[in-house]
């Protein structure tokens, strides 16, 4: 987040820099894929403790 909080402020002064808006971009989208990818994660292991805890007979919530 750092690396693009950086550039942000690069484009801010240098708007004709193609280079590092490019970069900024592709930078961005990872960064958003990274984020999504956790959050799904995080979804799928909470399904599993649910589905662990029904096949084992026990009581929800």
């Amino acid at each position: 987040m750092e690396k693009l909080e950086r550039m942000e402020e690069h484009l801010k002064r240098h708007p004709n820099d193609y280079q590092t808006a490019i970069s900024f971009l592709k930078n961005r989208s990872k960064e958003f894929d990274r984020q999504r990818k956790k959050v799904q994660d995080k979804r799928k292991k909470e399904i599993a403790f649910y589905k662990r805890r029904l096949k084992n007979g026990e009581q929800t919530l």
